[in-house]
């Protein structure tokens, strides 16, 4: 009698090509939407948002001849100072005596934006005879001011501190301390450009204190 055997079906062991890995359509559209994305981000972004630097002219006579500047008087705390002329008087608030602001328009610029300095003077009583020292240390701590120059000299035979300030934004602010008598005379400029700090070192050196 045949004895007839199933035989199971051997694996076939012969060796397969591999499929290559490719990446999905749909990837690969998502891919280069990102980068064109990105490229007309950058593009916008050097066309629109580049802030070019601003050349300003400022009025050469003012720096050299002062035969027109105006001069401000305040007899009641004895002082007076010299400006140029085209600077105009402001609404005075607080201890505020003297506040002057000038603007300046670029050529060919939007006259919605133009640049300015800023010019105050403040005097108050010294109740807590603060040295200058000790006004300086407070004004430090009250205002948080960080002075990148400092220097201590006198103005008119009076001690005096100036000080620049680097923490106040896109603007510089630079101060004046003098303590006279029993009064604190604070003077301070707010400008944008180096070339003005010139211009309030000429308005500084006009200012003396009267009898």
């Amino acid at each position: 009698m045949d004895n007839h055997y199933s035989q199971k079906q051997q694996p076939n062991f012969e060796s397969r090509p591999l499929n290559k890995f490719t990446i999905p359509t749909w990837i690969s559209l998502l891919i280069v939407a990102i980068a064109a994305l990105l490229a007309i981000t950058f593009i916008l972004r050097a066309t629109y948002w580049t802030v070019e630097p601003v050349s300003i002219e400022f009025p050469k006579k003012s720096l050299t001849d002062t035969s027109n500047w105006q001069t401000y008087r305040n007899d009641k705390y004895g002082f007076e100072v010299r400006y140029p002329e085209y600077w105009r008087k402001q609404q005075l608030t607080g201890n505020t005596v003297l506040e002057l602001i000038t603007e300046f328009l670029p050529e060919g610029g939007d006259p919605a934006y133009v640049f300015g300095d800023h010019l105050t003077i403040s005097i108050e009583k010294n109740v807590e005879k603060l040295t200058l020292k000790e006004l300086v240390d407070l004004e430090k701590r009250n205002f948080g001011y960080i002075f990148g120059v400092e220097k201590y000299g006198s103005l008119d035979s009076y001690k005096s501190f100036e000080g620049r300030v680097n923490n106040i934004g896109m603007s510089t602010l630079y101060k004046v301390l003098i303590i006279k008598d029993d009064q604190i005379f604070d003077i301070s400029y707010e400008y944008f450009y180096e070339e003005s700090l010139e211009r309030f070192n000429q308005i500084l050196s006009t200012f003396k204190f009267i009898e």
